[in-house]
């Protein structure tokens, strides 16, 4: 006789699987939030509040019941039943470990971006931080205690020496330490920080460039690298290289030392 196929799978599993089984019905859904509620009820009190037949009702309470998410105690000629809060406890502990698991893989994919992170963009990577980490070029983390004094809008109006006339629009941050060393900046805060900075000065979904005191006044370009919020390093650049004599770089390509020697027969 060969194996069932639920033992193809781990106790833990299989668990999952049962616990999601009882869920299955909405209805079920709706005695479990209702005893929530209520803390405990009959199941007279279920057929007035679903508008189920009591026959139905019942079904519904053998499933949950067979699961062990609700318990039932004899009183008189009545059933009550409440919610087994040890079972729960595992229940959540089993849903807990997928939720991470979820979560670290969000922390990791959610922002794609390597460099010119925008303001929606930190905006979701906020949702699956734990904590907030600045970490400069060089590969040092800012001060923990590290506040954001300024959220701006900076706007360019310039014209490139090629002539063409243009605008950029920049998010900017300012990060400030001081020697309050216990502060700590949740990402609760900073998001409501950019929140209320968005309706205030009607931000657009634009880059978002930080700023931070080193030797002086420092601007960088924003990165969401492995959970962490990367600063880089900002270049200048022509804008009209075509127009203005400024040769493109060639590609560079290496040599390949194993085909181009004597009597290789490549040239």
């Amino acid at each position: 006789m060969g194996i069932s196929k639920t033992e193809l799978f781990t106790p833990e599993q299989n668990e999952i699987a049962n616990i999601a089984k009882a869920f299955s019905h909405p209805a079920r859904v709706a005695i479990i939030q209702y005893l929530i509620e209520t803390n405990a009820c009959i199941n007279g009190d279920l057929v007035q509040e679903l508008g189920l037949a009591q026959a139905t009702i019942s079904q519904h309470l053998k499933e949950l019941k067979a699961a062990q998410i609700i318990q039932g105690s004899i009183e008189g000629s009545s059933i009550n039943y409440c919610l087994n809060v040890e079972r729960w406890i595992q229940i959540k502990g089993h849903f807990n470990l997928i939720v991470n698991q979820i979560t670290n893989l969000e922390e990791k994919t959610v922002v794609k971006t390597t460099n010119n992170m925008k303001l929606s963009e930190i905006k979701t990577a906020l949702k699956y931080l734990k904590k907030i980490e600045f970490v400069l070029p060089n590969g040092d983390v800012i001060p923990p205690h590290f506040h954001v004094t300024e959220v701006g809008k900076n706007t360019t109006h310039f014209i490139d020496c090629g002539g063409v006339v243009r605008t950029e629009t920049t998010i900017n941050f300012q990060l400030f330490t001081a020697a309050d060393y216990d502060h700590r900046l949740s990402t609760e805060k900073l998001s409501s920080i950019i929140e209320h900075s968005e309706k205030t000065l009607e931000l657009e979904d634009a880059e978002i460039e930080v700023e931070y005191q080193g030797n002086t006044i420092e601007k960088f370009n924003l990165a969401f690298i492995n959970g962490r919020l990367q600063l880089k390093s900002k270049m200048t650049d022509c804008l009209a290289k075509d127009k203005c004599g400024i040769p493109q770089e060639k590609e560079i390509v290496e040599a390949n030392t194993g085909c181009c020697t004597p009597y290789s027969g490549c040239c």
